[in-house]
Order: C-alpha cells, then sequence, then structure tokens
C-alpha cells in the first residue's frame, strides 16, 4: 500500500496513472482539504471525470483507514441464515461493493440481544485480514442506519420490524454504545 506524498492534483492524476488507469482528458475535481493536521484524517477523495471517484490518503494511518474491501452491504439478520449457532448462508448480494469494512458490519450490533456477534465478527476479520476494525466506526455507520430505519418508517407510517416503538430503539442503541465503549455513554 502506498499513500500520495501531498494532497495535490498532481499526486492525485500520478496515483491514478499508476495504478493502470488512462486519465487522459479526463477533468480532476479535488475535494478541500485544508484543516487536516491529524494523520489519521489525511484522506479525501476526487471526481475524476464523470465516471470515477478517487479515494486517497497522504498519511500512513489514513491510508489504511481508506483502503476499500469487498462487502456485502447489507449484512442483516434477513440475508443470513444460521443453523446451531453457525452461520450457514449469506444471501442477496445486489448492493455489494467496494467499502470499508466497518460499513459492512454495521448492521452487526442490531443481531441479537447484544453486541457479540460484532465483536466474533471483527475478531475473526482481524485475524484473517491482519487489519484492524474500528468499533467506533462501525458504531457510527449503524446509529446512522438505525435511526434512517426508524425514520423512513415512522414517517410511512411502516412498524418498527420488531414492533417495538422508536424510543426502544434508541434505547438499544446507547446500550450497545456503552457496551463497547463508545461515545460519551
Amino acid at each position: 500500500m502506498r499513500w500520495l506524498p501531498e494532497p495535490s492534483p498532481a499526486a492525485v492524476r500520478e496515483a491514478v496513472r499508476a495504478a493502470g488507469l488512462d486519465t487522459h482528458g479526463l477533468p480532476l475535481s479535488l475535494r478541500e482539504v485544508d484543516g487536516r493536521d491529524e494523520p489519521l484524517w489525511q484522506a479525501s477523495s476526487a471526481l475524476l471525470g464523470d465516471a470515477y471517484v478517487v479515494k486517497f490518503a497522504w498519511s500512513e494511518p489514513a491510508a489504511r483507514r481508506v483502503v476499500p474491501v469487498l462487502c456485502h452491504s447489507d449484512l442483516h439478520g434477513d440475508n443470513q441464515v444460521w443453523s446451531g449457532g453457525d452461520l450457514r448462508l449469506v444471501v442477496d448480494f445486489e448492493t455489494a461493493g467496494w467499502a470499508q469494512p466497518e460499513y459492512d458490519l454495521r448492521l452487526l450490533p442490531g443481531i441479537g440481544s447484544g453486541v457479540e456477534l460484532l465483536r466474533a465478527t471483527a475478531a475473526h476479520y482481524e485475524r484473517e485480514s491482519g487489519r484492524e476494525v474500528d468499533l467506533a466506526r462501525v458504531m457510527a455507520w449503524h446509529v446512522r442506519s438505525v435511526l434512517s430505519d426508524a425514520l423512513w418508517r415512522c414517517a410511512a407510517g411502516v412498524p418498527l420490524p420488531d414492533g417495538r416503538m422508536p424510543a426502544e430503539w434508541t434505547d438499544d442503541l446507547t446500550a450497545r454504545l456503552g457496551t463497547l465503549g463508545v461515545g460519551p455513554c
């Protein structure tokens, strides 16, 4: 893995060219990157023409954070088949694509009665990939996903999947965050 020497259009173009993509004549639109002194956040994205989005970093911590992996992207309980405590099958790969692993794990904290499935999956992923899973990022995606689901269902008059009220869902979120020691809980 390499990271850019600086957040400049020239450095982004050179990295894309080195990766084998012909960018001749494509306009490059780089997002504003001022004020990012912390190495973990020295990453951004750029539009290359109207067909490509380039994720890049100019520090090692940020480069390790933005490396995408192939993700299922809809890994909730209805897309998993379990038997005898073992995962037997994952279905519905319609939305599979490149993302950060924390995005793919965002629905696991809501499966079961706690965060055990998330912890076990993250530990297994870390052993197999050699890459650390940032549980705070997983939970940030989890909060967004759960609250978005509750919001559209309430607005549409559709009951929540388990029949509970939105306040109960947010209480569960608070408990999960506290169990993992994430956030101000």
